[in-house]
């Protein structure tokens, strides 16, 4: 099933400006992908995990926000995300 789907805001768009915006009109939306791996505590210093330089990454990393996406939304929800996603970008 289906929780959560997943964007990418367009360049030079303030994700936290629209995250306020569709707060405020009550969407529940989520950063669930802040930033890269080894931004991650546990991943940090980790054998592992190659860390390089990622610019095209991280770049991503803070363009992206999730919107609600799960099969309890009747499409009058669905609509309403959809209308304050519309307004939060045009304000953005």
């Amino acid at each position: 099933m289906w929780h959560q789907y997943t964007i990418l805001l367009g360049p030079g768009i303030d994700r936290d400006r629209v995250v306020a915006s569709m707060s405020s009109d009550g969407i529940d939306i989520g950063v669930y992908y802040p930033g890269l791996v080894w931004d991650h505590e546990a991943y940090r210093n980790h054998p592992r995990v190659h860390r390089d330089d990622t610019p095209l990454a991280r770049d991503c990393a803070s363009r992206c926000l999730s919107l609600p996406v799960h099969p309890g939304l009747s499409t009058h929800d669905i609509e309403r995300v959809a209308g304050a996603l519309h307004r939060a970008l045009l304000a953005a």
